[in-house]
């Protein structure tokens, strides 16, 4: 059997979508996220785990993966990345979403552990 080919493409997720259609929107779009993530006393990190929690809750697979793997890229580690979905398991979200998040995670560490290797 063939191995699946996992790749993550950082080069096409959905803000880099969004600015091939409309460049305007697409820069201001990032310019906007990158004003929220900067706006207040949190650091950069923490910012992102709270984005990881929120795309798990939501169920949004592709942008989930992608914010992990530029997490894990950046240096945070997966047991974080675990616990950031973790801690919204009978708050906010259900048990199916914070197990498929799980999975979620467990194939971004496939593509870090496939990218360190490269690098």
């Amino acid at each position: 059997m063939e191995p699946v080919n996992m790749a993550i493409d950082l080069s096409n997720s959905p803000s880099i979508q969004l600015r091939a259609v409309n460049k305007e929107a697409g820069e201001s779009f990032r310019a906007m996220r990158q004003a929220v993530m900067s706006a207040g006393p949190l650091d950069g990190r923490t910012c992102e785990l709270i984005v990881l929690s929120s795309l798990a809750s939501t169920g949004l697979e592709l942008s989930f993966k992608v914010h992990a793997l530029k997490a894990r890229k950046a240096g945070i580690d997966k047991a974080a990345l675990q616990h950031a979905v973790l801690v919204t398991l009978g708050a906010a979200t259900v048990i199916m979403r914070i197990t498929e998040a799980l999975r979620w995670l467990e194939e971004v560490e496939a593509e870090f552990a496939h990218v360190a290797d490269e690098g």
